[in-house]
């Protein structure tokens, strides 16, 4: 979202700094070495990091959050027509406000982005953006002006420390920066505000929303906030980047009407995940699967005795029903009633 680390202060576990150093370092062929990085590398690369964070990170897998967010990145993508990738967005329990890309379509969102949106035209945005780094394949791009032997002759220091222990978390994501060049460049983060402003436009969404995130990373950089990297404290380019959303807006006309249900979708998602957080998990305990149709027929034959005047006889035949068919939900509430 903003040029960054690949980290927020509180970094990330060693395990995967390595494992991501090694990937992104590491030519997936021939063409990472000699300055030409394929779209199938492009893919192999993403999906070898992507493959590492479950196991290491405390991913949100939630189907109520994920869906949503699925769902969003999915209206946003169709509006690019036919892709070389199918895109993926996953959501990490980290409550600094950031964003990242990896190549081949993999979207993650830290989970204290999510719950900083006010509205789901801002957590669009951010999606919309790192859309537009894999659209343009910016990670991609910036590899193929990067100096591998610089790579690899910084790798084995960062590496070391972070194996051991020695580095905190910022100095090894600033050590990623140096080594890897991931911070982007003015020009791809243009790029990428640029296709999101168009994005949005053709999906029905307002842009502005966009500029409304990047006005909340200003007033946690102004407050002195824990949940943005240093860097940003002294960033001058986001009010710049204000500006040019807003310009874009004016200039990019409105090719869709606002998608129905988003906005509803978006609250309810952002409350579970705030709830999901609170408490320290990944997800909410799926029910187990049910007979409904039975247990509609005990719950009308409960009815039917209770109206008759036979409450006691209600109560025992939800009582068999709990013995002979437990899992219906819907019977111990109605048992509790009739107490």
């Amino acid at each position: 979202l903003l040029r960054r680390p690949v980290t927020g202060p509180r970094g990330l576990p060693g395990a995967l700094l390595l494992g991501l150093l090694a990937v992104l370092a590491a030519p997936a062929g021939a063409g990472v070495l000699d300055g030409s990085m394929t779209p199938e590398e492009e893919l192999e690369q993403g999906f070898e990091v992507d493959r590492r964070p479950p196991a290491l990170l405390p991913m949100v897998d939630d189907p109520g959050v994920l869906g949503f967010v699925h769902d969003l990145g999915r209206a946003l993508v169709l509006r690019l027509g036919p892709q070389p990738v199918v895109y993926h967005f996953r959501v990490i329990r980290e409550p600094s406000l950031n964003a990242f890309a990896l190549p081949g379509g993999y979207v993650y969102l830290h989970s204290g982005t999510v719950l900083a949106a006010g509205s789901v035209d801002e957590l669009a945005g951010v999606l919309a953006h790192e859309i537009g780094h894999v659209r343009g394949r910016h990670v991609a791009r910036l590899q193929e002006k990067t100096s591998t032997a610089r790579i690899l002759s910084t790798l084995a220091g960062i590496a070391a420390a972070a194996a051991v222990g020695d580095a905190a978390p910022l100095v090894v994501s600033q050590g990623i920066n140096v080594a890897l060049q991931l911070r982007f460049t003015r020009e791809f983060e243009g790029e990428a505000d640029e296709m999101a402003v168009v994005l949005m436009r053709r999906t029905g969404f307002d842009p502005l929303g966009l500029r409304r995130f990047f006005q909340r990373i200003l007033l946690e950089r102004d407050r002195g906030g824990d949940e943005l990297p240093p860097y940003l404290y002294s960033h001058p380019e986001v009010e710049l980047r204000i500006a040019r959303v807003e310009e874009l807006a004016r200039r990019v006309a409105s090719a869709a009407e606002r998608p129905a249900g988003f906005d509803a979708d978006f609250v309810r998602a952002r409350d579970r995940l705030a709830a999901l957080v609170a408490l320290g998990r990944s997800e909410w305990p799926v029910a187990p699967a049910f007979d409904r149709e039975r247990g509609d027929a005990v719950l009308l034959e409960a009815e039917t005795l209770v109206r008759a005047g036979n409450a006691e006889e209600a109560a025992a035949r939800l009582r068999a029903a709990l013995v002979e068919a437990p899992g219906d939900p819907r019977l111990p509430f109605r048992l509790a009633e009739l107490r």
